[in-house]
């Protein structure tokens, strides 16, 4: 027994490599069974088939490596029925190969199963020449066996174990070096980002100062151009008195067409010069306030967005009576923001509404807001001139007018409240059909807060 153990310890000391373990397992049957060859067929993948994966003694060579089918032969039979052979004399066994057995130069064998817990798996297959083995020759290999068996499971656990570490590691090495590439693919992209924030704050500067040269770079000859007209006008009705008393000795027609030009055209031309020069002051002072706009400090407060609406509808009612507008004033939610953005975001859109109603049907306006998928959404629905989809876009661009241009504008109202929205963390857009009316819808962040006091709709 002491013996068995020294073997055991010195198996077991072959790890996870598996050509030691056999070599070392086929060397115990040999100095255990007191055996002249040793071998150890093993049950191959398929389990058709016998492979010899270990031989020991001076002739094992002949059979090493050598695959047998399953149910043939001696290692066949205690395969099919589970039990120790003995064999006495191999020469008078049917199971056995005489000429192989001449080869091995043995007389006598003794084959033990070897199972686990999945079932028969191979053979301690033991042989020499001589006297047959005996009671304790197989006793001694049915508990290597046993012990065997063991050491080959755990050989197997570890070797499984082994895999799945290196499974993970390999998986957790890509893992690793996807995540490194992701972290330097954000880092330049934040990278990036940080130079077009940089790029995009210094073209704002520009846009500022660029503004800024507008307005008073611009106005300054726009006021001389002015003052001078204003000027000339005078000094044409001081002077024209006079022309005319020394155009006395002229022909009546020279004088008639004197009169004509001094009375009429140069003042008229004048008077378009002036006209020019404001609508360049009104558009300078549209491009100064849009480019401000991105810079407006915002100051956030609760409102009643009915009564925001109702004061600017307060300050149309010339036109909404003189018109016989319908105004419809429906549910508006409460809000917290700047009021003067909400003040001037309403009282453009309404405004335009206004002046762009159709005088050949009775004019009507609608209000109405709701809170949608964690917005609120603001709604202002005319039933005036309408305008082409395509000209949707156009209608939010800077100094760009749709339709007909009879009524008095510089085509920015529509950009600077799309600032003000974008501003405030909203968008806008607009749906519009010609002849049939304009429905324009903003969105603003839901803030949580009562409901206003009388905020049903009225008309």
């Amino acid at each position: 027994m002491q013996k068995l153990e020294t073997w055991i310890r010195i198996i077991i000391r072959a790890g996870g490599d598996y050509e030691r373990f056999y070599a070392l397992v086929c060397e115990g049957i040999k100095d255990l069974a007191n055996a002249d060859i040793a071998m150890l067929p093993l049950i191959d993948e398929g389990r058709n088939t016998f492979t010899y994966r270990a031989a020991a003694g001076e002739k094992a060579a002949t059979v090493l490596r050598k695959t047998i089918p399953l149910e043939s032969g001696l290692c066949g039979w205690v395969a099919v029925h589970g039990e120790v052979l003995c064999v006495p004399d191999l020469f008078q066994c049917p199971l056995t190969v005489p000429d192989l057995i001449r080869a091995l130069d043995v007389t006598t064998g003794l084959i033990v199963p070897l199972s686990s817990q999945e079932g028969f798996v191979g053979g301690l297959s033991a042989f020499r020449k001589g006297q047959p083995f005996d009671h304790l020759d197989v006793q001694l290999l049915t508990l290597f066996s046993h012990r065997i068996t063991t050491a080959l499971e755990n050989m197997h656990l570890l070797r499984t174990l082994e895999n799945r570490v290196a499974e993970r590691t390999a998986a957790l090495t890509e893992a690793n070096a996807m995540l490194h590439q992701e972290i330097n693919e954000r880092s330049r992209a934040e990278e990036k980002l940080h130079r077009y924030a940089e790029e995009l704050q210094q073209a704002n500067e520009d846009m500022k100062s660029f503004a800024y040269i507008v307005s008073h770079d611009l106005r300054a000859p726009l006021v001389n151009i002015k003052g001078f007209a204003q000027e000339l006008l005078h000094g044409i009705e001081e002077l024209g008195p006079l022309f005319e008393q020394s155009m006395d000795g002229y022909p009546e027609k020279e004088r008639r067409k004197f009169s004509e030009v001094l009375r009429k055209d140069i003042p008229e031309a004048l008077t378009f010069i002036g006209s020019s020069v404001n609508r360049m002051d009104n558009l300078i002072t549209a491009v100064l306030k849009l480019s401000r706009a991105g810079q407006y400090n915002l100051n956030p407060e609760p409102l009643r967005t009915r009564e925001v609406v109702q004061g600017i509808l307060n300050t149309l009612a010339h036109q909404i009576e003189s018109r016989k507008i319908t105004v419809s004033l429906g549910e508006l939610p409460q809000l917290v923001a700047d009021r003067t953005a909400i003040e001037q975001i309403f009282g453009n859109l309404l405004d335009n509404a206004v002046k762009y109603l159709v005088s050949d049907r009775p004019g009507r306006i609608a209000i109405s807001g709701e809170h949608s998928d964690g917005k609120t959404v603001f709604h202002v629905r005319d039933n005036g001139r309408g305008m082409a989809k395509e000209d949707i876009p156009k209608a939010f661009e800077v100094f760009r007018r749709v339709g007909r241009q009879d009524v008095p504008g510089e085509g920015m109202g529509l950009a600077f409240v799309k600032t003000l929205v974008r501003l405030l963390g909203g968008r806008i857009w607009c749906e519009s059909e010609p002849g049939q009316g304009t429905t324009f819808s903003f969105t603003l962040p839901r803030t949580d807060g009562p409901a206003p006091q009388n905020s049903g709709p009225s008309q």
